[in-house]
């Protein structure tokens, strides 16, 4: 475990945080885009009181670690992290997990609300490195307001040719141009060019990914193309 600093903490949404960390000593580790840490909260003598993985979402190449964490209320460690200032000092332990970003020639990435997390690092390492990867992108959220990154994904979508982002939302009450419903098989075949030549990175509720599952599957997808990572 390493001690980070927190330089940066704002609200995304109502109920998501942005948090960035840099290390007090010595370089960031590196990590493939994908992965993901554990954050420490720390006790009076800098050891571990309590502690919970996150996606890191930023690009490799960043000189801090960005995690885009949802505020459960009562939540006996995002409502401590939430009260943080600028100045904390946290522990990160990792790189760990194994849903990094593979040299796939075509990708989908699937998410939910906080499962756009390691698919921003896996779109700004993509659009950094100007990578020749085909990637499609479908993002749900509950309505326009709670959709994570927007601005960025727009900016990314428009700057790389070879980043498609569908974004498509449950509970939208107001006008909205693009898509609404859930993440459907009918979605995902209308943005993939032949769903069998993707590799699949899946990222949400344990519910929502065996549905996206489901969907690949039956669009004839290779099962051992599948990455998963989920909660709840």
């Amino acid at each position: 475990m390493q001690h980070f600093r927190l330089v940066y903490s704002e609200l995304m949404t109502s109920d998501v945080y942005v948090l960035r960390l840099e290390p007090l000593s010595g370089q960031l580790f590196s990590f493939s885009p994908g992965q993901f840490a554990f954050l420490h909260l720390l006790d009076p003598s800098g050891s571990s009181s309590l502690k919970r993985p996150y996606s890191i979402s930023s690009d490799p190449a960043s000189k801090y670690l960005e995690f885009c964490i949802k505020i459960v209320p009562g939540g006996q460690f995002t409502s401590k992290l939430s009260s943080m200032s600028v100045g904390s000092i946290l522990g990160v332990e990792g790189p760990l997990g194994h849903f990094g970003l593979s040299d796939a020639s075509n990708c989908c990435f699937l998410a939910g609300g906080t499962g756009v997390a390691p698919m921003m690092s896996m779109l700004r390492f993509v659009s950094r490195t100007k990578s020749n990867q085909n990637v499609v992108f479908i993002y749900s959220a509950k309505n326009s307001d709670s959709i994570l990154y927007s601005s960025e994904m727009d900016r990314i979508s428009k700057e790389s040719p070879n980043i498609k982002i569908v974004v498509t939302l449950t509970q939208q009450l107001t006008p909205w141009t693009g898509e609404l419903g859930r993440i459907s098989k009918e979605l995902m075949a209308k943005n993939l060019s032949d769903p069998k030549i993707y590799s699949y990175w899946m990222c949400g509720p344990l519910e929502m990914i065996k549905s996206f599952k489901q969907y690949a599957s039956e669009l004839g997808a290779d099962p051992k193309k599948m990455k998963f990572e989920g909660w709840g």
